[in-house]
């Protein structure tokens, strides 16, 4: 799977591992999820505001999530705990029905 993480703000190197682990544990329990994309930039002069564009590549039309907050830390708990939800939400409407073979 493809993680690209692009982060056009000050924060450390260290948050782009943290959003690859919890990407990646997404991917473990979503196994539909194809690639992901992540886009941090930093907006405001006084005050900076963090914004945080996810997509999210699954078979059909891709999910994106956009999110803003002053704290990082807010913002990836809105962020990781949208992507779980509309995860879990595409699998349960194209999951496709198992059906049993009698033999």
């Amino acid at each position: 799977m493809k993680i690209l993480v692009r982060n056009n703000t000050g924060l450390p190197q260290r948050y782009a591992g943290f959003i690859k682990d919890r990407i990646n544990q997404a991917k473990e329990k979503f196994q539909h999820l194809l690639y992901a994309e992540v886009y941090l930039s930093e907006e405001g002069n006084a005050k900076s505001t963090y914004k945080a564009v996810v997509k999210l590549g699954v078979a059909g039309q891709d999910i994106v999530l956009t999110h803003t907050s002053e704290s990082p830390t807010e913002l990836w708990r809105k962020t990781f705990s949208d992507v779980q939800r509309y995860l879990r939400k595409y699998k349960e409407r194209y999951r496709t029905p198992q059906i049993a073979a009698m033999i």
